[in-house]
């Protein structure tokens, strides 16, 4: 309930740091410079409890949590656009992203809250997004009886 504000992912990329924080809940991206550090750029309006960063065609993505949504930030236009990777936030959450190959690996954590605090029971997915057409290509069911944080 303190955690007001919060940097949780960044990411290299060219000449540019992008920071991604936790402003009580609402999710922004700073773009800095590398080397001075000087404001670049801000990208408002991405999301609520986003997590991770992925830069791929001249397109920015992050997931929210909250949500259960993809964003993909056009660089060129400045517009976002929102895509459902899921609807039951009652019992999956998003949270780890990362690019192979043109597509994106989503994990999908099942969602149990015990006593204030977040566990999941019994298993996980992870969603393949092919970013050539913008769709759910594969969904892998793991047998985990973990949560997935982040992916590296």
């Amino acid at each position: 309930e303190k955690d007001k504000l919060h940097f949780n992912s960044i990411l290299k990329y060219q000449d540019s740091l992008f920071l991604l924080f936790h402003k009580n809940g609402d999710s922004e991206i700073l773009e800095i410079g590398l080397t001075d550090f000087q404001f670049k750029n801000r990208i408002k309006d991405i999301g609520n409890c986003n997590h991770n960063i992925v830069i791929y065609k001249n397109h920015l993505y992050s997931i929210s949590t909250q949500t259960g949504k993809l964003i993909r930030h056009s660089f060129e236009s400045k517009e976002s656009q929102f895509v459902d990777l899921h609807t039951n936030f009652g019992k999956f959450f998003l949270r780890g992203m990362k690019e192979i190959d043109g597509r994106l690996f989503i994990a999908l954590s099942k969602r149990i809250t015990t006593i204030g605090y977040l566990k999941t029971a019994k298993h996980c997915f992870i969603l393949e997004y092919d970013l050539e057409t913008q769709r759910i290509c594969d969904e892998h069911f793991l047998d985990l009886n973990e949560t997935i944080l982040d992916m590296a």
